[in-house]
């Protein structure tokens, strides 16, 4: 199996609403692309240093799969059955950062 990052930058379109933000992602989102089996860990975290120009959490997606292609259109036809069922929000705001995908090319672990 290849191991893929989905690494997604984004901020809340209203820092007054971040905490219905977070809950959002956290509660309805992620557990949504969780379904998806290939999806093996999702983490979130919050820039609290420097980032000019980033957005202020990243969502990081482990992946492994063999065929990425055909695990994006089941991931996104899942999570459009999902938006259809009232899993959406306006307060997700992406930017010139967007997101990337990353393929493994090395590990190292400690031993």
């Amino acid at each position: 199996m290849t191991k893929y990052l989905l690494i997604n930058e984004m901020n809340c379109t209203d820092p007054a609403k971040e905490k219905e933000f977070n809950d959002w992602l956290n509660k309805v989102h992620l557990p949504d692309i969780m379904e998806t089996p290939e999806y093996k860990r999702v983490t979130r975290y919050e820039l609290i240093q420097g980032g000019e120009n980033k957005g202020k959490f990243i969502t990081i997606s482990e992946i492994e799969t063999d065929d990425l292609d055909a695990l994006m259109v089941r991931h996104n036809k899942n999570l459009g059955k999902k938006k259809d069922l009232g899993h959406d929000t306006n307060l997700i705001k992406g930017g010139p950062w967007g997101r990337g995908m990353y393929k493994q090319i090395f590990e190292m672990r400690q031993k």
